[in-house]
C-alpha cells in the first residue's frame, strides 16, 4: 500500500514536470522555427535583390557605354562642324575599327543623307529622317538607346541602337547611331543560375520580354510577348517596381518569387525567378535539425528529471516506514534518515 503511494507520488510528480518541460520545449521550437523562417525569407530577399541589382548594374554600364561612344561621334562631328561626305566617312570609319564588336556605325543628317562605316550600303529608298531612332534622339535632344530589336538583315540577331542627335551651335544637324548585338545581355541573364532553378529574364520599355528561359516568349521578326500576358503577376510591379518579392507561378507551373528592377538608363527591367522549392527545402532541412536536437534535449531532461525527483522523494521512501509504525503505536524508532536541515 505505502509502496504503490510512494509510487503514485514519484508519478505525479514526475508527470508535471515532465509536461512542463514539454511545454517549454514545444514553445521554445515554435518560436525558433517562425524565427528561423523570417531569417531565410530575408536572407533569400537579401541575396535575391542583391543579385538583380548586381546585373542590372551591368546591363546599365553596357547601355552607358554605348552612349558614351556615339556621344563621342557627335561631339567630333560637331567640334569639326564638318558635314561633307569624306569627313563625316573618316570619323565613323574610325570608331567603327576601334570597336569591333559594333554591328553599324552610321551618320543621318536633316537633308536626309546617310552615311555608314566599313562601307555598308543604306537600304535604298528609306528615309534615315523617319526612323525611330532617328526620330527619338531628335525628340530628346540628348543620347538615347533604343529598345532591343530584330535585326532586318539578319533575322537571328536582335539589336540595341544607341542615337546622339549633332548641334551645330543651338542648331541640330544630324543624329549619329551605332547598332550594338545584345548577345552580351542574354548571355548575362542566362547565366543567372545562382541557386539550382533560379533564372533571369529582361523587359523592354513597352513591356515585351527580350530575354528569357522559355524560348517561346524570346521575339521573332513576326511576334513579341507582352510581360502582362506572359505573367500577369507582374503586371503593377512593371508599371511601378518594388523590393518586395512577389509571389507567382512561372511559365511551368512552379511556384516561385519574383525580384524585379528597373534600369536607370535604358528603362529596360531585369527580373529573377526563385522557385520556392529552394525556400521549401531549406526550411525542411532547419525543421528537421530543430526537431531532432528538441526530441534529444527532452530526453535529456526526462531522464535527469526522473532521476532528480528519485533524489529528491528519496527522505520520503525512508520515512514511510517510521511513519507506518508511529500508526501503529509504535514510538521507539530514532528519525535518523537525513543529515540535512529541512
Amino acid at each position: 500500500m505505502q509502496t504503490v503511494a510512494r509510487k503514485s507520488i514519484i508519478r505525479k510528480v514526475s508527470k508535471r514536470v515532465i509536461v512542463a518541460l514539454l511545454i517549454t520545449v514545444f514553445a521554445l521550437s515554435i518560436a525558433n522555427l517562425i524565427y528561423m523562417t523570417n531569417r531565410v525569407y530575408d536572407e533569400m530577399h537579401s541575396e535575391l535583390t542583391l543579385v538583380t541589382d548586381l546585373t542590372a548594374a551591368k546591363i546599365d554600364a553596357w547601355t552607358k557605354q554605348l552612349e558614351a561612344i556615339t556621344k563621342d561621334i557627335a561631339d567630333t562631328i560637331s567640334g569639326l562642324q564638318v558635314e561633307d561626305q569624306l569627313s563625316i566617312n573618316r570619323i565613323i570609319n574610325r570608331y567603327a575599327a576601334s570597336h569591333e564588336e559594333l554591328f553599324f556605325v552610321y551618320y543621318a543628317n536633316e537633308e536626309g543623307d546617310m552615311y555608314m562605316a566599313r562601307g555598308v550600303q543604306f537600304a535604298e529608298g528609306v528615309d534615315a529622317r523617319q526612323r525611330g531612332w532617328y526620330v527619338m534622339a531628335k525628340a530628346a535632344g540628348h543620347t538615347i538607346v533604343t529598345d532591343p530589336y530584330i535585326s532586318a538583315s539578319r533575322k537571328e540577331i536582335m539589336l540595341a541602337t544607341a542615337a546622339s542627335p549633332v548641334f551645330f551651335g543651338t542648331s541640330m544637324v544630324g543624329v549619329v547611331g551605332i547598332d550594338a548585338d545584345i548577345t552580351y545581355i542574354n548571355e548575362m541573364i542566362n547565366g543567372l543560375d545562382f541557386k539550382d532553378g533560379a533564372y533571369g529574364f529582361l523587359i523592354d520599355t513597352e513591356g515585351n520580354i527580350i530575354a528569357h528561359k522559355n524560348q517561346d516568349f524570346i521575339p521573332t521578326p513576326d511576334k513579341k510577348t507582352n510581360v502582362v500576358e506572359a505573367i500577369p503577376e507582374l503586371a503593377e510591379a512593371f508599371k511601378k517596381p518594388t523590393t518586395e518579392l512577389i509571389q507567382g507561378k512561372d511559365f511551368e507551373g512552379t511556384d516561385v518569387l519574383y525580384s524585379i528592377t528597373r534600369i536607370p538608363d535604358s528603362r529596360w527591367t531585369l527580373g529573377v525567378a526563385y522557385p520556392r522549392t529552394i525556400l521549401r527545402s531549406t526550411l525542411d532541412k532547419g525543421i528537421r535539425i530543430s526537431l531532432i536536437t528538441a526530441l534529444i534535449c527532452i530526453v535529456i531532461a526526462v531522464l535527469y528529471v526522473r532521476k532528480a525527483i528519485k533524489g529528491i522523494l528519496k527522505p520520503i521512501e525512508r520515512i514511510n516506514p517510521v511513519l507506518d509504525k508511529v500508526l501503529e503505536g509504535d514510538f521507539s524508532t530514532n528519525v535518523d534518515i537525513t543529515k540535512e536541515e529541512d
